[in-house]
């Protein structure tokens, strides 16, 4: 049909030997076979765009934690910014804005260490200990002025080390706290403990 096909050639001799001459053979014929390599092509295409994703969703994930933590920080700010300026205030309304703005970039950023790139069964050592103080730090900036006590119970005398990825760790560990802080009512102090 006109169309350009990429294939591969290899040729083989046909040999004959000769009735009383041993080692002796005579070529009577060649073969040569032809094999499209439109599928391998298309195969090793697929690896190569695989590999990129896979690079890009590594970069991805490691930009969203990075971004993930200071957007903690912002929100506290703004809450303790919008503390003192009452609800019938027309600044009231940037206030809101900014928070509404901070957690559409969490919801974004969620779902962008979501659908990253997936990591190995096995990763790197990690202090589970430290994951969780990150995480409790990280809990209390994002409270901002909400009636919340949140504590951290030091029950381990040493690092508490597994293997697995520090980064998933943290982000499952702040999503439970973050949820359980949302389901805890406002009117009155709520204390959550991680203990470990």
């Amino acid at each position: 049909d006109g169309r350009p096909v990429r294939i591969g050639i290899s040729a083989s001799y046909l040999q004959q030997g000769q009735a009383g001459r041993p080692g002796s053979r005579e070529v009577v014929g060649v073969m040569i076979e032809f094999k499209d390599l439109g599928s391998m092509r298309a195969l090793q295409t697929r690896l190569q765009q695989a590999d990129q994703l896979m690079a890009l969703g590594t970069v991805t994930a490691g930009v969203a934690h990075e971004i993930r933590n200071p957007l903690a920080s912002l929100r506290g700010l703004a809450e303790l910014l919008g503390r003192d300026i009452a609800r019938d205030d027309t600044r009231r309304r940037y206030i809101d804005t900014m928070l509404e703005s901070i957690d559409r970039l969490n919801r974004l950023i969620e779902d962008l260490l979501l659908f990253s790139s997936p990591r190995a069964a096995v990763g790197d050592h990690l202090d589970v200990t430290a994951a969780a103080a990150e995480t409790v730090s990280l809990a209390r900036m994002g409270l901002g002025d909400r009636a919340v006590i949140l504590t951290h119970i030091e029950a381990a005398t040493e690092p508490l080390v597994v293997q697995g990825s520090r980064e998933r760790l943290v982000q499952v560990l702040t999503n439970l706290v973050q949820n359980a802080t949302q389901a805890a009512p406002d009117r009155k102090s709520t204390r959550l403990n991680s203990s470990h």
